[in-house]
Formats: C-alpha cells, structure tokens, sequence
C-alpha cells in the first residue's frame, strides 16, 4: 500500500488528524508553550473523551478507534461525549465491514482492545459494549443471558446476566480483598467469571 508523508506539515494540522482532543496536544520545547487548538487539556481536567472534529469523520479514518474511545473511557475513568457516543453506537456494525474480502478492522484488534478494557474495568466494560452494540457484533452468545432465569432460592440476584455482573463487580469488592488480601484479579480470572455459565441458556 502507497504512504504519504510530508515531513513539513505544520504541527497543528497534524494534531488535526489525532483522534481524539486529549491526545492532540503538543509542546513545543523552544517556546515552552503547550500547543492545543483542540481544548485536550480543558476535556482532560474535566474527564471527557471526544474525537477532534467530526466523529464520522475520525472513525471513518480508522475504525478501531470507536473501540479504543470505549477502552480509554474504561482506563482513565473518563466519560464520552454525548456527540461522540452517539457516533459510536451508530458506526458499531461498520467495524465489521470488509473490503476486497479483508477485515477492516482485525479480530485481533477487536480482541486486544476488548481484553484491555475488560481488565481496566471489568463489569463496566462489558455494560459499555453491551449498551454500544459491541457485544451484539462480536459476543453474542453472551446475551443469551440475558433473561434466562434462576431458581430464586439459589440466585436471589436474579437471571444469568445479572448473576455475572454481580460476579463482575465483587472482583473490585472489600469482600474479594478480605478473602484474596494482596491479590489483584488478573485477566485470566475476569474472562473466567464473565463465561462461567455461558452455558446455561442452552441447556
């Protein structure tokens, strides 16, 4: 594939082209001047993810990045621009989108942002991508748990969803921490509890 590059293009065009406005900053080390046309450090103290400019137009560039707004929101605890979220929501499917028979977006991609977000913020992640549409386009079979219901003398939670988001959120717990002091939930033990009873809806 052809690439263009242009070793003169002035610094706020390029900071034009990032992604998102708390990472289309720059200083320059001459002036000592921090250079941000976007507002990043304004959306930064105040914890907000937005694409700089259009939403469309930054995710159509490259469509991970609806994942990764997702995955930074989770690691920095960050909210997401109605505007933005909006966008995202309705540009989910188009991840899936191939051209010339090839992925627009990898599986790869799609798993490495999934698991990063899942270890950040477990039970948060899987809300996120569930209120997004991402789990209807990559996990489906996860919401077959949905409505699937529990004998209540043993799940006074409710259905199998509710059960692994109660799961989920005890990893963050004072309980965990009394019962595991010093142990961290690892990712390994996260994707254990979220798949733990995939298999209940079908049997």
């Amino acid at each position: 594939f052809a690439i263009k590059t242009n070793p003169r293009l002035p610094i706020e065009e390029d900071l034009s082209r990032r992604d998102f406005t708390i990472n289309a900053m720059a200083y320059n080390l001459a002036t000592e001047e921090l250079i941000d046309k976007h507002n990043g450090w304004k959306d930064l103290e105040n914890k907000i993810i937005q694409t700089v400019g259009s939403p469309k137009q930054r995710f159509s560039e490259d469509y991970s990045r609806i994942l990764r707004a997702i995955r930074f929101s989770l690691q920095l605890g960050f909210n997401i621009k109605e505007k933005t979220m909006r966008e995202i929501k309705r540009m989910m499917p188009s991840i899936s989108n191939e051209i010339n028979g090839k992925r627009i977006v990898p599986y790869e991609v799609i798993s490495e942002e999934f698991l990063k977000s899942l270890k950040a913020n477990p039970k948060g992640a899987i809300r996120t991508w569930d209120e997004t549409g991402a789990i209807a386009e990559y996990l489906p079979e996860l919401l077959t748990m949905k409505q699937c219901i529990q004998p209540e003398n043993w799940h006074t939670e409710g259905d199998v969803w509710q059960h692994a988001m109660l799961a989920l959120e005890k990893l963050n717990s004072e309980e965990f921490k009394k019962e595991f002091p010093g142990q961290e939930p690892d990712l390994e033990l996260i994707i254990s509890i979220l798949f733990h009873d995939i298999g209940k809806p079908y049997t």
